[in-house]
């Protein structure tokens, strides 16, 4: 159960992955440590929790964070990024509100490739990015942008994506990628619907997968109006 219960969703999630550290999940030899931008690889990234977004809403699920290849440098949208959480997690009076965490990663995620995933999602789901969540399974880079390994996968699953589930008690999840798809099922979710959106290298078009899985979560979505 999450230890800040009295918080906004937003901020309860954006805590608890705070208190975890990189090598929590990656152990202390971590062979998955990018060899760029070093000090972001230790900042957790959660993705974003929409401001209208209501427990019973719809989950986003990617695996981790970009940004790790060997030759990446901080882009602005990063330098506004890392510098909010960052300065969130020193908890100055001043400081940034989880929600402007939230909404600085929203509205970068408009400018990724995988945006064009995203907003098929959100048609298929009847939803604006602020009435849904995103979450990256392990909230930490790796190293050339690799899956994290199993023991890494199954270790932020229990000390963040998990706790992260029962702060937002979603009624569906959407994952993206088939990678990412078959790590839910392993934590004992119950009755919440999983819904899994292939993707293709680069995200440069849609996957004949993919297009039949948006069908089926917009007859999902209407469905539960009905």
């Amino acid at each position: 159960m999450s230890s800040f219960p009295e918080l906004d969703l937003d901020e309860q999630v954006l805590r608890t992955a705070l208190s975890i550290s990189r090598s929590d999940i990656f152990g202390e030899m971590d062979a998955q440590l990018p060899i760029s931008e070093i000090r972001d690889a230790n900042v957790p990234q959660i993705g974003f929790i929409g401001a209208n977004y209501r427990q019973g809403g719809d989950l986003l699920l990617g695996i981790n964070p970009g940004g790790g290849g060997d030759t990446y440098r901080r882009t602005a949208e990063d330098e506004r990024r890392f510098g909010l959480i960052t300065s969130f997690d020193k908890g100055a009076a001043d400081g940034p509100s989880a929600r402007q965490v939230c909404e600085t990663t929203m509205k970068g995620m408009r400018t990724w490739r995988l945006w064009k995933i995203v907003s098929a999602v959100l048609d298929a789901c009847g939803a604006e990015q602020d009435e849904v969540a995103y979450l990256n399974w392990c909230p930490f880079r790796t190293r050339k942008d690799k899956m994290p390994v199993a023991n890494a996968m199954r270790n932020a699953g229990t000390l963040y994506f998990l706790p992260a589930v029962r702060i937002l008690k979603p009624r569906r999840i959407i994952a993206l990628g088939k990678k990412v798809s078959s790590w839910p099922a392993r934590l004992g979710l119950g009755d919440i619907e999983l819904h899994v959106i292939r993707r293709t290298i680069g995200d440069s078009y849609f996957h004949e997968d993919a297009a039949r899985a948006l069908e089926i979560l917009r007859q999902s979505t209407q469905e539960a109006r009905k």
